[in-house]
């Protein structure tokens, strides 16, 4: 999907739909690598996931080399620390508190439609696909450096 939809007039509408970019070091080329992810706000943390490709994606990679990345939500960047969550039975509640959260966020249908044009993945059939096998689906927090950040940015 081309980053510019995730830009400039575009950031706030995405925001709002729980869309964030991530910005990983990429694990071979030590370059910033970005991707456009859905995720949900829980207290002070980020979760999103990585859904049709799964322990495959290569954010998901990066990160798990370089653990320091970069959100940016809407207009805004900040700096996070990104966990990975091991554990089965916290995947399962993670994914429960997603699907819940799923009816608001994600792409707007334009872009879902695009998305499909452009990469052959059906949203929102990858994200129900993702949460029926959520004890493999790699989720991972991402909590902000700064305390208390989340709440500048209207979470």
């Amino acid at each position: 999907m081309p980053l510019l939809m995730y830009r400039g007039p575009m950031a706030n509408v995405l925001h709002r739909r729980y869309v964030l970019l991530l910005t990983t070091v990429g694990r071979r080329s030590g370059q910033p690598r970005t991707v456009p992810l859905t995720y949900m706000p829980l207290g002070e943390r980020l979760v999103v996931y990585a859904g049709a490709r799964g322990e495959r994606a290569d954010w998901y990679r990066n990160l798990l080399q370089q653990a320091d990345v970069v959100v940016r939500l809407g207009p805004r960047q900040l700096r996070a620390r990104a966990h990975p969550v091991r554990e089965t039975e916290r995947r399962r509640q993670l994914a429960d508190l997603f699907v819940r959260h799923q009816q608001r966020c994600g792409p707007p249908t334009p872009i879902k439609w695009a998305r499909k044009v452009f990469s052959g993945e059906d949203y929102d059939v990858v994200v129900a696909r993702a949460f029926a096998a959520a004890e493999s689906v790699p989720f991972v927090e991402l909590v902000p450096v700064q305390s208390g950040y989340l709440e500048l940015v209207g979470h």
